[in-house]
């Protein structure tokens, strides 16, 4: 079976969101983008979620309480749950 990439180190994993996000909004955006299967509710909905595991990630980062890992790691799972129905999604309707 085929694995997807989603790093599971958080440094790794916030690095890759960002990438992410700044290809899909350079893909979706404008007056004619190249992909029309992802709605932009749905862009913002990831740009959301990347923002708030960069928050969470950086506040375990400079105080590494364990309130502040579970928050990045709830985070985390929140932002791959997301991509992994945005990458379904939008592999039903190719553009």
């Amino acid at each position: 079976m085929a694995r997807d990439y989603i790093p599971h180190n958080a440094a790794q994993f916030n690095a890759f969101v960002k990438n992410i996000i700044q290809y899909v909004e350079k893909k979706t955006g404008g007056a004619t983008p190249a992909w029309q299967g992802i709605p932009p509710g749905r862009v913002v909905m990831l740009k959301d979620s990347a923002t708030q595991f960069d928050a969470a990630f950086n506040a375990a980062l400079t105080t590494p309480t364990p309130a502040n890992i579970l928050r990045r790691n709830e985070a985390q799972a929140a932002t791959v749950k997301l991509l992994r129905e945005s990458s379904t999604s939008s592999s039903a309707s190719p553009p």
